[in-house]
Parts: C-alpha cells; structure tokens; sequence
C-alpha cells in the first residue's frame, strides 16, 4: 500500500466528515455535526497524537500517547472487533476492560460498521455503572483498518469538539496502521522473493545459499524440511470456479502460517526449521509427524474445511540442498495420490519402495511384472470377491507372520495361514524363498501403486 496515496485519502475522508447528516441509529446519542468547535485542550491532545505519529509511532504507541493525554481508557481493535492495543488514561468511572460480548457495546460496534463515522454512547461497566464512549472507524480511503474506542469520565468539552478529536485521531492511526501493513507486505514479498530463489536453486554458491537461509530464519547449521501444500489432490472433477477458489484458500493459509511460506503456481510452500541441532533423527522426527505431532507439520489441515494434500521433504542440513528438499515434497505428493492417500500429509522417507517404481518411465512394464507374479491372485480375487492380495500385502508388511497379520486383518491366524497356503498354490510362489518374498514384495507395490489400472 503506498503511503502517501494512504494518507491522501485520509485527509479526503476527514474532509468529508462534516458533510454527514444527523440520522439518528438505535444505541447511540450523538454524532459528528457539521460544524465544530476549538479548544486550546483537545488541541492539545491532538499535537501529541501528531508529534507520535510524525516520530513513526505504532499503533500501540499512538494508543498510549492519546490515553495519556486525554485521561480516557482507550481502546484499539482490528477490522473484526479483536483487541490489538490498549492504555489506561489514569481516570476513575471509565471502562477499563474490553468486553465484545457486552450488549451496549456490541450495539456500538454495529452501528459504527455500518455508520463509518465518529459516534459517541453510553456503555455499561463490569460495576454496572455506565461510561462515557467515543468511538470512531479507522479507516484509508474505503477500507477499514480498525476501530478506535475512548472511554471515560466526560471533559465537559463540547460533543462535536470530542467528536471530532476522534476522528482526527482515528486519521492519525490510520496512517500508523497504513505504514505497518506497507512495512509487512514490503518484508512479506522479500521474504517470497529469498524464498522462491533458494528453492530454484538460483544462487551463485554456497556461501550465497546461506545467506539466503539466514534470511528465512534458519541458523547455520540448522536442520529443515520443506513442505508442499496441494488443494485439488483427488481424482474428482474440478469444481465450476475451483481454481479461483483454490488460489484465495492458499493466499489465505499462508498469511496465517507463521514462518516463511510461498504460493507458487496451485501449491503452498512452507519452510519447516527443525528445532534441535544438525544431528536431528529424521526416523524420529517421521515418527513423531505419524502421530500427528504439531511440532514437524504447522496445522494447516486445521485451517480450512477442504481436505488438503501435504507433502513433507526428508531433513535437509545444507541450505543448497533446498531445490532437492521441495522436489522431494512434490514426489511425496503426486505418488501419494496414485497410492490413494489424496487429502493426506505423506513423508518423503515412508514412501520406501515407491520412490523407485513410480519413476521407472515405462509403467506397462511395471504392470506386466506384477502380472507376472500375482496375476492368478487377481483373478481370484475379481472372481471370488475376495481379498487374497490384501492377506499378501499385510503378511508381508508384518514380517511374515501370521499371528501379527491375523491381529492386523482381525481374523484367525489359521485363516491367514490358510490364505497365505492358497496364494502360493495359485502363483508357485514359495513365501520362504527369500528371492519369491521380494518378488511378491514389489509385484504388491506395483499393484498398489497402479490399482485403477489393475481393476479387472
């Protein structure tokens, strides 16, 4: 936001603060006339509101500044009502909480979204006694910034003097709030920047890479994983306007995930820094992220209500290793989904054999070789609608035995014993011949992996 557009639509808007009719809304007492009044003592509280804000004075600053000088709590939120700042002027009688649930106040806070202008009411007090409330939007051009709120005991200074005090205070932290946000989205799209370049690898050395690490955050030395975020990760269709959609769910999730992230094309990126030294356990930090520890993965799954499809890289200890890192995380992705775990956060490292066979180039010949060496166990299976290749794929996951494998299908251990008997008379295959375990160890990979072309 450029600052100087920010400021002149600032001081438009207060221009037109006295061209306001009085109408009258429900709650509230009193409004900012067209002409007003001057006093040497709201002057006053005007020049050091000014002489903050002229000094680059933050919001909380400026809030400070003005409950000093005023004697009045006053009170800062964001455009949804949420407090951000707040100073006690030192009087009695005001109110010094913040309570949004309380009705006068809520009363206030509608009527001033909808009014946009200086409003003063009565509010009552967590002593049930009532105070006095100015309260104006703050706002740059047609956007609103925030709210400012200033309660306590009455000046005896005229209501459109005080009215307008608020107004011109509520332009000065506007400008505050402008510059702020300016600040942010300039350090935000630097910090993309940084980010978009290590992962692309444009660097010039290693020594360049680190700097670029250190920019993001990561100490020398310290190990991270990058992580990938994908909305559409499912074999459906595509929703009318879902791309569009798509975009604004991953602008917003990176704005709310803290640390460095980038949305690049149709995906999130997020950089994860791990938290202990060079030595991490990558096997530790896998198995921690697989009881869904928040530690290794920032909980975006938890911030919208669309599945989302997440794709971890392996721990990297090297900043040049970046490129690597986010390639890995969209491997994890895209082989995740052909094994079905669409909507799923998938590790790199627990993709095993995966990694090996989903890249050989031509698939038909993956598909013949599990053919090859379990297409009888298919067919049975598409004939008697039975499940001999699922008895296969868990016996072999538990180390062939049966007992574990019977505790994992929930049958008895006789029954896996009986299906294990009958897969190697259908197949010839011997499930004690250490080279038969690895050919029907990958050949169930294969059918895994490929299980919408296998459907017989």
């Amino acid at each position: 936001m450029n600052v100087s557009t920010t400021a002149g639509h600032l001081l438009s808007s207060f221009a037109g603060l006295s061209e306001h009719k009085d109408n009258h809304a429900p709650g509230v007492l009193s409004r900012l006339p067209s002409r007003s009044t001057t006093s040497s003592q709201t002057m006053a509280v005007c020049d050091k509101v000014a002489a903050a804000a002229a000094c680059g004075g933050d919001a909380a600053e400026l809030t400070r500044v003005l409950a000093q000088a005023w004697g009045k709590t006053v009170t800062l939120l964001d455009p949804d009502f949420r407090l951000q700042a707040q100073a006690d002027g030192g009087t009695t009688g005001g109110i010094t909480s913040w309570d949004p649930g309380d009705a006068s106040t809520a009363r206030l806070l509608s009527d001033l979204a909808v009014e946009r202008r200086a409003l003063r009411a009565v509010l009552s007090t967590a002593t049930d006694t009532a105070g006095d409330c100015l309260a104006a939007p703050v706002m740059a051009g047609d956007t609103v910034l925030g709210y400012l709120l200033m309660a306590g005991e009455s000046t005896g200074v005229a209501d459109d003097v005080e009215l307008l005090v608020a107004s011109y205070t509520a332009a000065l932290f506007a400008v505050a709030l402008a510059s702020s946000r300016a600040g942010r989205e300039l350090g935000r799209r630097y910090q993309e920047a940084v980010m978009d370049s290590l992962l692309s690898g444009h660097f010039l050395d290693t020594q360049d890479a680190s700097r670029k690490a250190r920019n993001l955050g990561l100490t020398d030395s310290q190990p991270y994983r990058v992580l990938v975020v994908r909305v559409s990760g499912t074999q459906a269709p595509p929703r009318p306007g879902s791309d569009e959609e798509d975009d604004a769910l991953l602008a917003r999730l990176s704005a709310q995930v803290p640390g460095p992230a980038l949305v690049r094309g149709s995906e999130l990126v997020i950089l994860l820094p791990g938290r202990g030294s060079a030595h991490v356990d990558a096997s530790h930090e896998a198995a921690r992220s697989r009881r869904g520890d928040p530690v290794l993965v920032p909980p975006v799954q938890q911030m919208c209500d669309i599945p989302l499809t997440c794709g971890i890289s392996e721990v990297m200890r090297l900043p040049e290793h970046a490129p690597r890192a986010f390639m890995q995380a969209q491997q994890a992705i895209d082989l995740g989904i052909r094994i079905g775990r669409a909507g799923q956060t998938i590790l790199h490292e627990e993709l095993g054999i995966y990694r090996l066979l989903l890249q050989i180039g031509d698939m038909n010949q993956l598909v013949q070789y599990a053919e090859d060496v379990l297409g009888p166990v298919i067919d049975y299976d598409s004939r008697r609608k039975s499940d001999l290749l699922g008895t296969l794929s868990v016996y072999l996951s538990q180390r062939e035995s049966p007992k574990q494998s019977a505790r994992v299908l929930r049958v008895h251990v006789n029954t896996v014993l009986y299906r294990i008997q009958r897969i190697e008379a259908l197949t010839s295959l011997d499930l004690t011949n250490p080279d038969h375990l690895l050919s029907a160890h990958v050949a169930t990979k294969i059918i895994e992996s490929q299980r919408a072309s296998l459907t017989r």
